[in-house]
């Protein structure tokens, strides 16, 4: 019975961990938590909502996965780590920018994002797009190069550094608009007590301090490709590799060179 019981339960979790699953789950939640908001105003109906919003945006992004990741080449655990990976930075992408373009000084800042502020706002809508485009420039497009077997072996080196140069540019660029949005409608910064030119320049500062992330995760991506860089398995298996050369050097070297 025990030996049935997990290969079940992993067949049942990859049977529901798929995009159409997480959009039909997360489209019932939502509209179940708003039902009962409307009717029940003080029941925990906007939490409900919330998970049910938090579920259909992890059903997005793994359709974009799925779209540019082929799963019959990749292992199911690479499969549910991209896409735990791409929803935690969705979600918590707001308060890093935050965090960083105010020194972490702002308490209120962030209560005011964690209290959802500015959610139906312009500068809101606008501050999705960019958050869309930075995760377009860093990950989906070095994966649409990889699928149109323009990989960073097959270009030249000119390519090779200038490709990734330009997606982290974008990406900053995007980071910035991202955070100066806040500062305007009912955004997370806009009655922090930050005036427009101290949030301009903390969002350049941002912006600055994640260059390097952006262009690691874009080679990376484009040099190995998401699913591999993800791969718990390949990582156990990069671990092993280079603990067995570490150990065979230790044994080649003579003691007496030492």
């Amino acid at each position: 019975m025990v030996k049935r019981f997990w290969p079940a339960l992993l067949g049942s979790w990859k049977w529901s961990w798929h995009p159409r699953q997480m959009i039909i789950t997360g489209v019932v939640l939502t509209v179940l938590g708003v039902a009962m908001h409307l009717h029940w105003p003080d029941s925990p109906a906007r939490k409900i909502a919330i998970a049910g919003g938090i579920v259909l945006v992890l059903g997005i992004l793994m359709v974009a996965v799925r779209h540019l990741v082929v799963p019959a080449d990749t292992g199911f655990a690479a499969l549910v780590t991209v896409d735990l990976v791409l929803t935690t930075f969705t979600i918590g992408f707001p308060v890093l920018t935050i965090v960083l373009a105010t020194s972490g000084a702002t308490g209120s800042a962030l209560k005011a994002l964690g209290a959802n502020k500015g959610a139906s706002s312009v500068a809101a809508a606008a501050g999705i797009i960019c958050l869309a485009v930075i995760e377009a420039a860093v990950i989906l497009v070095p994966q649409q190069l990889r699928k149109r077997h323009l990989c960073i072996n097959t270009v030249s080196e000119l390519a090779r550094t200038l490709v990734p140069s330009w997606l982290t540019a974008v990406a900053a660029v995007a980071t910035w608009a991202y955070v100066f949005l806040l500062r305007f409608g009912d955004g997370a910064l806009s009655g922090s007590g930050f005036g427009t030119l101290a949030v301009a320049a903390g969002g350049a500062a941002a912006a600055v301090l994640l260059v390097p992330v952006y262009q690691f995760t874009a080679r990376s991506c484009w040099e190995h490709g998401l699913e591999n860089v993800l791969d718990p398995q390949h990582w156990r298996q990069a671990v092993t590799d280079v603990r067995t050369e570490l150990r065979q050097t230790a044994e080649a070297v003579p003691r007496h060179s030492l």
